[in-house]
């Protein structure tokens, strides 16, 4: 429990902190329950360094904000300008997001 206060405060931290405009910053509260100590570390590494890299925080905060459209199409167009990356994005979500998905995903075998 207290490694999940630590998370939410890390992430608020990491949030406040980010080089981000005022106006695409939103609050970010992720909530899982993990009951043993590998369990919440396998959920919260990931998290906070993705929270951490400044990129992937600009883009998440575009996406979040109510100025990129309701729409995905519209959020990829407002949010990536260069015509190159959205294109990369689009293709990424249509082609490989299922594999990418499988690939970081790990079966467990259940015995019951």
């Amino acid at each position: 429990m207290i490694k999940l206060y630590a998370l939410l405060a890390g992430i608020v931290a990491v949030v406040a902190a980010a080089d981000v405009e005022v106006d695409y910053r939103v609050p970010v509260k992720i909530i899982f329950r993990a009951f043993c100590p590998a369990c919440q570390w396998f959920i919260s590494d990931p998290v906070l360094a993705l929270l951490q890299d400044d990129k992937y925080v600009l883009n998440f905060s575009c996406f979040e904000s109510d100025d990129s459209g309701y729409k995905w199409s519209d959020k990829i167009a407002f949010c990536f300008k260069d015509a190159a990356d959205a294109t990369a994005l689009r293709e990424c979500k249509t082609g490989h997001g299922i594999t990418l998905l499988r690939e970081v995903s790990t079966p467990i075998e259940y015995n019951p």
